[in-house]
């Protein structure tokens, strides 16, 4: 049984989780998925000199200079940062402005999927609390 300090203690932490038990009821199948998605872009952009791929944590993106982007989207993920404020600032940070464009979508609940999740959890993980949206930024 899951008990307060084996719960994840932030959203990163708790997908964290379900990831590698994901990955053991799939047979191993994802996590290889996984690591060529973060291969991809790098085989992608060898013969373009001028392109790089960072992988980085959202709220720590030190490689990059303030002002530097034009555009920055974070699609369904700035809730799972370690930090959620601290990655709104890094999107401030390195946005160029005035004039730059943030795109950052989130939601808050899941509309007609929640019975089926919440059923899922209770069957999947019987024994630990489920998880209630939004997540925690922390």
């Amino acid at each position: 049984m899951a008990t307060e300090e084996t719960q994840p203690k932030t959203a990163v932490g708790h997908f964290d989780r379900a990831a590698e038990n994901y990955e053991k009821d799939t047979g191993g199948c994802t996590r290889e998925l996984a690591r060529s998605l973060l291969d991809l872009p790098q085989q992608s952009t060898s013969s373009t000199p001028h392109l790089t791929c960072h992988v980085l944590p959202g709220e720590h993106l030190a490689a990059f200079a303030d002002d530097t982007f034009t555009h920055r989207i974070t699609n369904l993920g700035i809730h799972f940062y370690a930090d959620s404020l601290a990655g709104a600032r890094e999107i401030h940070r390195t946005l160029r402005g005035p004039g730059g464009v943030a795109v950052v979508t989130s939601w808050t609940d899941l509309g007609y999927l929640e019975p089926v999740v919440k059923a899922a959890q209770l069957v999947v993980r019987r024994d630990e609390r489920p998880y209630q949206l939004p997540l925690s930024p922390g």
